[in-house]
């Protein structure tokens, strides 16, 4: 069958932009998904990927982030949340791929959060 593993979990490459469904993350949110960046992955599957996601809200502390409409950000953010996923639940019924981010942005986010 041509469909079978499509929805595996799998592990991220750190500096994917993802939008997240929230219900997997380990923090309560008000939006159903939130775009973010992965920062960390674990040598398998049994262990949390780390990321930091993406407000709209420029008031909050972060690395700020510009449009990327490659990857249906249309507006200004600040990657602002970090936060982490069970490697387990990192599907893509739960992940929505939307690019690679930018080596500068990504360095200041890694910077951020080491």
């Amino acid at each position: 069958m041509i469909l079978e593993g499509f929805d595996d979990p799998y592990l991220p490459a750190v500096g994917d932009l993802f939008l997240v469904s929230t219900a997997i993350l380990d923090a309560v949110d008000v939006h159903p998904r939130r775009p973010g960046v992965v920062i960390e992955i674990p040598a398998n599957l049994g262990g949390r990927i780390q990321l930091v996601t993406r407000t709209r809200n420029l008031k909050q502390a972060g690395v700020p982030h510009p449009p990327m409409p490659s990857a249906d950000l249309y507006e200004p953010g600040v990657f602002a949340y970090p936060r982490s996923a069970e490697a387990l639940l990192w599907k893509r019924e739960h992940v929505t791929w939307l690019g690679v981010l930018d080596a500068q942005t990504l360095a200041a986010v890694l910077a951020y959060w080491a």
